[in-house]
């Protein structure tokens, strides 16, 4: 199988990961298309040229972090450089960090010490358009005939 992951890229990884639902043989095909280009530039330029990786980066983060962080990646076959390697190059593609960071706002804050101080406040629901129906009353009506089971 190896001489097989050179050959999948992004384009083809939902292809590949129906006919091969393994979870960490997906990360491995990941792992060999961002391995594959890690001389590739790192600017936007498309006349850029390779260079070598000779940058280092220190960061300090506490040792919990660092083993739980260490876990997940090992569990998808990638090591911490190669996700800081990855998250990099997110952050260029995407001129920005490549996720939302935001500060909750006071009425979120203070639902989220409701929930944790008294979890039996929460709602459950059955299905995937339970939820909805309570956000969004007027479109339930049109997606009755969408109700997806979660049991």
């Amino acid at each position: 199988m190896d001489g097989e992951l050179g050959a999948v890229c992004p384009g083809q990884a939902l292809a590949a990961r129906k006919i091969f639902p393994d979870v960490r043989w997906i990360a491995l095909v990941t792992h060999t298309c961002y391995m594959s280009g890690m001389t590739a530039p790192t600017t936007l330029d498309p006349n850029s040229r390779p260079k070598a990786k000779t940058g280092y980066i220190n960061a300090r983060v506490t040792p919990t972090l660092k083993r739980d962080a260490e876990r997940v990646l090992g569990a998808l076959g990638v090591s911490t450089s190669e996700a800081i390697t990855m998250f990099l190059r997110q952050v260029v593609l995407h001129q920005g960090l490549p996720f939302p960071v935001r500060v909750p706002n006071a009425e979120t804050i203070a639902k989220i010490r409701a929930a944790r101080e008294d979890p039996s406040t929460l709602t459950e629901y059955d299905t995937v358009d339970a939820p909805m129906a309570d956000v969004w009353p007027e479109d339930s009506s049109a997606r009755k005939g969408d109700d997806l089971s979660l049991t």
